[in-house]
């Protein structure tokens, strides 16, 4: 018999492959600037290009220009705050369905 947490660590990956798969969209479990960080490196290995920082010229000055906050810092603390909503969604469907697979066997 397969153990709750194995089954709950399976389903949870194929989930997510098949999100990534069927809509192209990144898995949210995934910080954001991880993705970024990766797809750069991938496109600076296959093309020797380097991304250039810095908004292009004529673009128009960052949001967070003149408010004191640093653009890196927040971006990072809503990437935790994403991740951990996910974790939380998660430990609630895992502890639903250890509810549900108890009532079964007892009923």
């Amino acid at each position: 018999m397969w153990s709750p947490g194995a089954v709950f660590a399976a389903r949870k990956l194929t989930v997510i492959l098949w999100h990534i798969l069927t809509n192209g969209e990144p898995s949210r479990y995934v910080p954001e600037r991880t993705t970024r960080e990766k797809i750069a490196r991938m496109h600076y290995q296959a093309t020797g290009v380097r991304h250039t920082s810095g908004p292009p010229k004529g673009a128009s000055r960052s949001p967070f220009y003149g408010t004191g906050q640093r653009g890196r810092a927040v971006r990072a603390r809503a990437d935790h705050l994403r991740l951990q909503q996910a974790q939380q969604d998660y430990e609630r469907l895992a502890n639903e369905r250890i509810q549900n697979a108890t009532r079964r066997e007892t009923s």
